[in-house]
């Protein structure tokens, strides 16, 4: 990759340089529903809303957004226990920079977006997701009280009678608290060059406020290790069944060779299940299995093994516990260990340009939880020369690590 990423600590701007007729900017925000006071669950996600109502194609904000809708502007957003994140994306130019970016991000940080009619739509916009994906919301709720021990009991999407009873000050005081430069990170792939982003957009961006009150603190409970494996079985509407193990750790910040550390042992673990779902008597409904990590808040942070089968498996419970205990007991051998090396290795000579999806998620690990970056050509000669000093025993070591934390089993079929 020949792109060139710049990080400017103030104003908190990542600048990625290259081949992009369009823009794509994200701004980040340390705010989910983690921060929500009591009572007003659902509120980060009706601000996401309200700073995307440029989007919005209702009569009454018509006038304001065919100016950014004809010119190509595409508005997309979301908002999880930790972040809420607004992507923009338009057609390069500096004219798009100057005269209609610039005015959106003004409206954001100075809360001008914050109208009346733009605080109503986007209160009817999230109750009607309550409404229509009410199932998947329960759903998903049963799933993270029962990983979290009941300490986690809201959802981002929000509640239905909280929204009910927001008033636009609430609005306007959540923005005024997170929506702040020092809290937010603002992401931009463009191919008009760091010179003329920062003449065009930075005397704006310095001009805005950075927060001016104390954020407030956040307690963290403590992991409880070698507890008894638990199991929650739910039923689901599609047609398939969902085996999920949430291994809970505390979180801890990663150097470049831990983080590569974590991906060879998802990579060996994924060469180790393949090897046994081969054998297995589940092996004609099985789709595919996934190894990743996941951050539920600052928390409440798991390695998680996903298993997901093509039809309803009758004894789902047998399997787990049979995976379960294969996880725990099969050791990482040199082989593996070299074929996962060689894995990361092709990964960080790939010529290809990354998408621009994968560099936001770099990069907003980067924001969110201090993660190294391993994009350019100059990371990519960083992996390798931390890939040559990482030893089986660092993978095993981690390995340990993981699988001593408390453990929950969810099967969705």
């Amino acid at each position: 990759m020949n792109d060139t990423i710049t990080f400017f600590q103030q104003p908190g701007v990542y600048i990625v340089e290259g081949f992009y007729p369009r823009t794509y900017a994200s701004i980040c925000i340390k705010a989910g529903c983690e921060v929500e006071s009591a009572g007003f669950n659902g509120m980060a996600h009706l601000v996401e809303h309200v700073s995307l109502s440029y989007r919005l194609h209702q009569p009454t904000l018509a006038a304001r957004n065919d100016e950014f809708i004809k010119a190509g502007f595409q508005f997309s957003g979301y908002t999880n226990y930790g972040q809420s994140v607004l992507h923009i994306s338009f057609p390069t130019s500096s004219v798009n920079f100057m005269k209609k970016f610039s005015e959106i991000l003004k409206g954001i940080y100075s809360r001008s977006v914050l109208q009346e009619d733009v605080f109503e739509i986007a209160r009817s916009e999230i109750l009607d997701e309550c409404h229509n994906m009410k199932s998947h919301w329960d759903w998903q709720s049963k799933v993270i009280r029962f990983i979290t021990d009941n300490q986690i009991n809201v959802l981002p999407v929000g509640n239905i009678k909280d929204i009910e009873g927001f008033e636009i000050a609430d609005a306007f005081s959540f923005m005024h608290t997170f929506y702040t430069k020092g809290n937010c990170a603002l992401i931009i792939q463009s191919g008009l060059g760091i010179e003329e982003i920062r003449r065009l957009l930075f005397p704006f961006i310095e001009g805005c406020s950075y927060i001016d009150h104390f954020l407030p603190i956040k307690s963290v409970p403590g992991v409880i290790n070698n507890e008894t494996v638990r199991t929650l079985v739910l039923k689901n509407s599609s047609d398939f069944t969902l085996v999920e193990f949430f291994i809970q750790r505390k979180y801890e910040t990663l150097d470049l060779p831990k983080k590569i550390t974590r991906m060879l042992f998802e990579i060996i673990s994924k060469i180790k299940i393949e090897g046994y779902m081969i054998d297995s008597v589940y092996h004609q409904k099985f789709i595919e299995n996934l190894v990743s990590d996941k951050h539920i808040t600052e928390s409440f942070y798991y390695t998680v093994f996903t298993f997901k089968f093509s039809s309803v498996v009758v004894d789902a419970s047998e399997f787990a516990e049979d995976i379960m205990n294969f996880l725990q007991k099969c050791e990482f051998s040199e082989t593996e260990f070299r074929q996962a090396k060689q894995i990361v290795e092709g990964f960080s000579s790939e010529p290809d340009v990354p998408d621009y999806d994968d560099i936001f998620e770099n990069l907003s690990a980067n924001f969110f939880y201090n993660e190294p970056i391993h994009i350019t050509r100059q990371h990519y000669r960083q992996i390798i020369a931390a890939l040559s000093r990482i030893e089986l025993d660092d993978v095993r070591a981690y390995r340990r690590w993981a699988f001593t934390g408390k453990c929950k089993i969810v099967i969705s079929s």
